[in-house]
């Protein structure tokens, strides 16, 4: 801390001698590039005051300030750059992007969780960035973990039902994946997704109700692949 606040002091008067606003975004930068984070962290914070609403120095500051275990300014950075305006879906993905270019995705998850915790109004939002973080990583527990939660306040939204159903499939909950595709259909009957996806799934089983939810896609969205999936069936089924 206390190299921090010596860092803090000596930066104006550094970066005066040089040559202005780009300078320091140049040596914050730097710093962050070469791992220096409590410098970077310093400077970045700096560069929030000329650059009120850019979402880059407010994330920059956060990963380099978990990167050096300064978890306590991570909210307060946050909340700065919310309250000059920057989007969180900016602050976030520059967060994001800059944890996983280091290979510190546990860092990034616990950052996540502490900006809920802390920021309870902040909560759904953060869901959302885990469940995508999980579907990019394929932890199929974890997304299904997630898509219930974000269900839990929009039962009928299609897309937490298609990423639960997917979920349950890949870890062999077929029954879960099959119940999940037909709330898919039940609120949203043009739903390319799972259409397809529950008329693979009854091929086998149920070829004639398979037939006619890959009848409806191939309505909706024409492909070789289901003109042929479907000429195969209806053979089947004749």
């Amino acid at each position: 801390m206390r190299r921090l606040i010596l860092i803090l002091l000596l930066c104006p008067a550094v970066l005066c001698s040089a040559t202005g606003p780009d300078a320091m975004i140049v040596r914050a930068a730097r710093a962050y590039e070469s791992g220096e984070w409590a410098s970077a962290q310093a400077m970045y914070s700096l560069v929030t005051e000329r650059e009120p609403d850019d979402a880059l120095p407010y994330g920059r500051a956060i990963v380099a300030a978990s990167m050096r275990g300064d978890t306590a300014s991570v909210c307060p950075l946050l909340e700065k750059g919310l309250q000059a305006g920057v989007p969180l879906d900016s602050l976030l993905g520059v967060i994001e992007n800059g944890a996983l270019a280091l290979g510190e995705g546990s860092m990034y998850l616990s950052t996540l969780d502490r900006i809920a915790a802390t920021l309870p109004y902040l909560r759904r939002p953060v869901d959302v960035r885990l469940l995508n973080y999980f579907k990019f990583r394929r932890d199929a527990a974890n997304t299904a973990l997630y898509a219930r939660r974000l269900l839990a306040g929009l039962p009928e939204d299609a897309r937490y039902l298609n990423d639960l159903a997917w979920a349950e499939a890949m870890q062999g909950n077929f029954t879960e994946a099959e119940t999940a595709w037909r709330k898919v259909l039940e609120y949203h009957p043009d739903n390319l997704e799972a259409l397809t996806a529950l008329g693979n799934m009854l091929v086998e089983t149920h070829p004639d109700e398979a037939l006619v939810l890959l009848g409806r896609a191939n309505e909706l969205h024409p492909s070789n692949y289901l003109a042929s999936l479907i000429s195969k069936l209806k053979q089947r089924t004749r």
